[in-house]
């Protein structure tokens, strides 16, 4: 018989996946303002864009475990519902990163030379070249190349089945979710996009949702 494996399992399963990733280091004084900011291009023709950082359930839920371990309940409340959406990383701040120590998967590769394969999805070719950044080099560079080669493509497998049966609505709410998308999650989507969804009530699933989803699946 099969034994259910806790979310903190799996959070811990994430951090673990973390830690052999090789490290890199920035040739510039100040980083952040380039890999940290939503391309141009990835916006629609009505500027609807989906947040950074853009992640899987589980590394929402890594994210939102690390939050509740250092950050104040006010502190928490900002970044999950700012005032303004901005196409810059919520948890950008003028001391650098947030949450620097459980930073997603996108985040520790952005600047990497890659495959053509972003959250697990095979991409035409040249297109991950966009996150690609000169000043982005590898501390080791055998240890990269191992890393490119062996395990970024299985950490993008091992997160999207992590994902797998954590519910992003639940209840009334999740009905109407799944009534309209034909999904019983989402396993990829953006940090306040997805907090956001947590917080609706049934009265916006039923009146807002289908326009929302109209909009934003298109940015997936």
């Amino acid at each position: 018989m099969k034994t259910a494996v806790s979310l903190k399992d799996k959070i811990n399963e994430v951090l673990a996946l973390y830690s052999k990733i090789p490290p890199t280091k920035c040739m510039k004084t100040s980083c952040g303002d380039w890999c940290c900011t939503k391309l141009e291009q990835a916006k629609d023709k009505s500027g609807n864009f989906m947040s950074l950082p853009l992640i899987y359930t589980i590394e929402f839920e890594v994210i939102l475990d690390f939050l509740t371990e250092n950050y104040t309940e006010k502190e928490i409340e900002d970044f999950r519902y700012p005032q303004k959406k901005s196409p810059k990383c919520v948890f950008r701040t003028g001391k650098g990163c947030a949450i620097y120590p459980v930073r997603p998967f996108s985040c520790r590769v952005y600047g990497r030379k890659v495959p053509d394969v972003l959250w697990g999805i095979e991409l035409p070719e040249g297109v991950a070249d966009a996150v690609n950044c000169p000043d982005c080099v590898p501390v080791d560079k055998k240890e990269e190349d191992r890393f490119i080669n062996r395990s970024y493509m299985e950490i993008w497998d091992k997160l999207h089945r992590l994902s797998r049966g954590i519910p992003i609505i639940k209840n009334e709410c999740g009905k109407i979710f799944k009534s309209v998308t034909g999904l019983d999650e989402l396993v990829i989507l953006g940090w306040i996009e997805r907090s956001c969804l947590l917080r609706k009530d049934i009265r916006w699933f039923e009146s807002r949702f289908l326009l929302w989803w109209q909009s934003y699946s298109r940015l997936l």
